[in-house]
């Protein structure tokens, strides 16, 4: 997946399942800036990164993460407004970093990884972000995406949005201005190609390779 692996990355953790030290380096193999929303700083620091910007409420984070980071940038935000991952991509959109992969958004509690998927596509607009744990690779898609996956991926596009017109090819069940609603239909689809382009006409949806 050598289109994740790109220059001036910021890699973020957030507070969920993190995936193996050599899962994050395959994606992300010199990220540019190691930023956490809170308690990922213990996930991050598990794994051998050394976070350089932590922001959030505080309430995650473990006193002995703390005590590592003397050299870290601490942000506290303690608004109930927004969570600690959203929190954390408006520090980076201050600060023009839009080139962001971001991993532990999954497991652990499900509100979480609903309200971190949820995040994800707000911010699609005004930020370049890929999510990927363990198994999968998701893409927030507003326009349109051109990816190169390995033969035969499960690739499933799920409307981020009530409904949503995609066309797609190098897949194979093929979409042409296909309405995609919330529901099973864009679940579990396959590259055929080694190539495939999505475009949405309207709304939003999930690219998701499992990988």
């Amino acid at each position: 997946m050598t289109h994740l692996n790109i220059p001036d990355r910021t890699l973020v953790f957030c507070n969920g399942t993190p995936p193996t030290r050599e899962r994050v380096a395959q994606f992300v193999p010199n990220p540019s800036l190691v930023a956490c929303a809170d308690g990922g700083t213990d996930k991050a620091l598990n794994l051998g990164y050394v976070p350089q910007l932590v922001v959030g409420d505080f309430d995650s984070i473990s006193p002995s993460a703390k005590d590592k980071l003397k050299n870290a940038e601490f942000i506290q935000i303690d608004s109930q407004d927004n969570t600690d991952f959203e929190k954390l991509l408006n520090v980076l959109l201050e600060r023009g970093l839009r080139n962001v992969s971001v991993t532990a958004f999954s497991g652990g509690r499900l509100s979480q990884t609903i309200a971190n998927m949820q995040t994800a596509y707000k911010y699609s607009d005004i930020l370049q972000l890929v999510l990927f744990d363990q198994t999968s690779v998701v893409y927030p898609v507003r326009q349109s995406l051109i990816i190169s996956p390995p033969p035969a991926t499960t690739i499933s596009l799920l409307a981020a949005t009530n409904e949503a017109y995609v066309s797609a090819t190098g897949l194979l069940y093929r979409l042409d201005r296909s309405l995609l609603t919330h529901g099973g239909r864009g679940v579990s689809n396959v590259s055929v190609s080694d190539t495939v382009s999505i475009r949405v006409h309207d709304g939003g949806i999930y690219v998701i390779l499992e990988i």
